[in-house]
């Protein structure tokens, strides 16, 4: 599960930025893919520095709204500034097309005024990271509205990475059916909203894991991608969207509407 369309790199990420010296490490990494993700602060040295979880399942504030005064927060309750860090990793998709742009545009703007390199992890390898020491293989799903899933199906092996099935959009009942693998996993946000039918079909072959995307989990899988030099092109940071928009759909408008996050 590569990062589509994103350029590895062995070097700079954009003229004048490079990676940092890798004694100490540190990242702010974000997730903005669903109705709950935040913002955290890792370290090579001691993992987890800080995290702030932010819930715009109410609605009553959005992640423009939010983000960055939770990214304010966190590098005070720190001691830390802006020009502390060494790189900056977000989920790039699929999930919430308000969100990702949301997130796209934060990062875009630290990196721009830093600097400093970009790490561009697909929301289904955030997702994995939890699940590198499972047995079973693991179905990520993530809701994608029309009783239809963002899903893939991986396993972790002696801390590689196998797909078993192709990251996608699935009808919910069409992918359960085919998932005849014995005992799974159930991973993302969709968990919550089709527990019911998940539990129905698979019965004690299902089970349900963690529902939402760790901050925490997208800075750590970034440590290691930036370790391996694996930064992005700035220019080409963009998000996996997996399906068009009601708006392409119907009108071929190629900005996906706001959908209130």
């Amino acid at each position: 599960m590569g990062s589509r369309g994103l350029a590895p790199l062995q070097g700079r990420s954009e003229e004048g930025a490079e990676p940092p010296s890798f004694f100490l490490m540190r990242i702010l990494s974000i997730d903005t893919s669903a109705d709950v993700g935040g913002a955290a602060l890792v370290d090579s040295e001691t993992g987890l520095v800080g995290e702030v979880v932010i819930s715009v399942q109410r609605k009553k504030k959005t992640f423009s709204e939010r983000l960055m005064p939770a990214i304010d927060s966190l590098l005070v309750s720190e001691g830390c500034q802006i020009g502390d860090v060494e790189a900056f990793a977000l989920t790039v998709g699929p999930g919430s097309f308000t969100g990702l742009r949301v997130g796209l545009s934060t990062i875009k703007g630290l990196a721009f005024a830093t600097g400093k390199p970009v790490l561009a992890l697909p929301t289904f390898e955030a997702l994995s990271y939890n699940y590198r020491y499972c047995s079973y293989p693991v179905c990520a799903i993530l809701e994608a509205k029309k009783d239809e899933v963002y899903a893939t199906v991986f396993q972790w092996h002696n801390n590689c990475l196998s797909t078993l099935v192709d990251p996608g959009l699935y009808n919910i009942d069409e992918l359960l059916d085919g998932l005849t693998l014995g005992k799974i996993v159930f991973t993302g946000g969709a968990i919550i909203p089709y527990r019911d039918v998940i539990c129905n079909q698979l019965g004690d072959n299902a089970i349900l894991g963690q529902a939402h995307v760790s901050p925490l989990n997208v800075g750590l899988l970034a440590l290691e991608r930036l370790k391996a030099g694996e930064i992005c092109r700035i220019e080409e940071l963009s998000p996996i969207y997996l399906k068009k928009s009601q708006a392409e759909e119907r009108y071929g408008c190629n900005h996906p509407p706001d959908d209130g996050r």
